[in-house]
């Protein structure tokens, strides 16, 4: 159509003509096509009258052939104060994208009384009730939550947020009400809401056989206008597999699980990318501890990450608390273990698999496009033999390592260290290790289970940046998911 003058005025005669009446008119200002929607049963008059009127335009080239879009609906936002209230339309957009709404066509006079919208017919109803939910707020908004793994970090958050649903509807408005939850193989569904004070013992009397797989395919089909939050407690890499569909979706993804965010270069990017649902990652490093958003803020307003080294694992920070008191190395682990410090096989924790996964999450963060395989880990116990025996049997030999910890453990004392289990990355090396650090290292004087990172940045550059604090456990750990669920909510439908 371009350079093609009177156009506009051929197609609405036209269709006048033939007794057309045009609904919606939108026209770049490119003049590269025009946009127009008409009554399903004006179609087939529509076709015959721009075919007779553009029949020689179309055969010189001038014209490109009518391209009809069908089973779409018009939704038109309407109201006087519109004109005064900067945002409107932004709002409007924001929230139909967050919903997995796609907008075909816009219209807007210059009065600013009317925004209409384009969309599929199946997503008219989504698009008016997202609407409605977002401009008219009477009663509190419902939050929708759907929690996947009920072992003990989940099982901890079913009782904060027991605890503070009430005190969270008064300040924010926001009532949170939990729509399903599930393990591997359970799944409970209540489009009513579950009680989180009874959650964990109704998901237990359901049946086996469907699990968060299947929570998620129906979490993925469901197009509520309420937001919805997964939130992920699994260490399953198959539930986080299915991250970044969620958040296409317009889901908030909420998880303590590193699979992901650890994984492959190329899966990171992706779910990074992912959208227009947000992710929200806080507990895979520092459980409690604001590491991800404090570092994020930091790179966000300039600054640049140098270099970073602390203790990233609870249950190995208390391990070394107890050998710096001079307990034998199997004993320790014994006692983490009965405590519920450790996993239930603690090779898992003194594999240090999970503090590389931690520290590759932050030297991605700065920017790093590092795989895992470029951290380098020295385990606390080696995978050959004590990945290789059985638990039983693991037991039964652990006392064999006590004599090489306590030698170590001695030779950093008597040269006034202490010895802790330290993950550091300098924008090149990435190294999870026991290393020795002097009196002045921000590690040495560190409490019972406590987490420490210190950041050099640019700002920080003589004295870090440091987040210290309790690292880890099931209470803490949901504390850190349940505050990033809040914060999913406070950024909801945030330009």
């Amino acid at each position: 159509m371009v350079g093609v003058p009177g156009v506009a005025m051929r197609l609405f005669g036209a269709l006048a003509r033939n007794g057309v009446s045009v609904i919606l008119i939108s026209q770049a200002s490119s003049e590269h096509s025009i946009c127009f929607a008409v009554a399903p049963d004006d179609l087939e008059a529509t076709r015959r009258a721009v075919d007779e009127e553009f029949r020689v335009d179309r055969r010189a080239g001038d014209i490109d052939e009518l391209d009809v879009e069908e089973d779409v609906a018009i939704v038109a936002a309407v109201g006087a104060a519109m004109s005064e209230r900067p945002g409107i339309a932004g709002r409007l957009f924001s929230v139909l994208g967050e919903r997995g709404v796609n907008v075909r066509a816009i219209a807007q006079g210059s009065s600013e009384l009317n925004i209409s919208l384009v969309v599929k017919r199946p997503d008219k109803a989504p698009a008016v009730r997202a609407i409605h939910e977002a401009f008219f707020r009477g009663a509190p908004r419902r939050a929708e939550l759907h929690l996947a793994g009920v072992g003990n970090v989940g099982r901890a958050l079913l009782e904060q947020i027991a605890a503070c649903r009430r005190e969270v509807e008064k300040r924010s408005g926001w009532r949170l009400e939990i729509l399903g939850m599930a393990t591997s193989t359970r799944w409970l569904a209540d489009g009513e809401g579950i009680d989180p004070a009874t959650a964990a013992e109704r998901l237990a009397g359901e049946p086996s056989g469907r699990g968060a797989l299947d929570m998620i395919e129906e979490i993925l089909e469901d197009r509520s206008p309420a937001p919805r939050i997964f939130v992920d407690c699994t260490p399953s890499a198959a539930v986080s597999a299915a991250h970044h569909r969620l958040l296409s979706a317009g889901v908030h993804v909420v998880t303590a699980n590193k699979r992901l965010v650890a994984g492959e270069m190329g899966d990171y990017r992706r779910l990074m990318s992912a959208g227009p649902g947000r992710l929200y990652y806080e507990a895979t490093v520092g459980a409690g501890l604001p590491v991800i958003r404090t570092l994020a803020d930091q790179l966000a307003t300039g600054d640049e990450l140098m270099r970073a080294a602390g203790v990233l694992s609870g249950p190995i920070s208390f391990l070394m608390s107890e050998l710096t008191r001079g307990e034998l190395f199997s004993r320790a682990v014994r006692r983490a273990r009965e405590l519920g410090t450790t996993e239930t096989d603690p090779r898992e924790d003194l594999a240090g698999e999970d503090v590389a996964r931690k520290l590759l999450i932050l030297a991605r963060l700065a920017g790093a496009t590092l795989e895992r395989g470029a951290v380098e880990v020295e385990p606390l116990v080696p995978a050959d033999p004590w990945m290789k025996m059985d638990l039983e049997e693991f037991w039964e030999r652990l006392p064999e390592l006590d004599g090489e910890f306590a030698g170590r453990v001695e030779a950093a004392a008597a040269a006034g260290d202490r010895l802790v289990y330290l993950a550091s990355w300098d924008g090149r090396r990435a190294r999870v290790a026991l290393t020795p650090v002097g009196a002045g290292h921000p590690c040495h004087d560190l409490g019972e289970a406590e987490n420490l990172i210190a950041f050099h940045t640019r700002r920080y550059a003589k004295i870090p940046l440091v987040i210290r604090g309790r690292g880890g456990g099931p209470r803490v750990t949901a504390a850190g998911v349940l505050a990033d669920i809040l914060r999913a909510l406070a950024e909801h439908q945030r330009p």
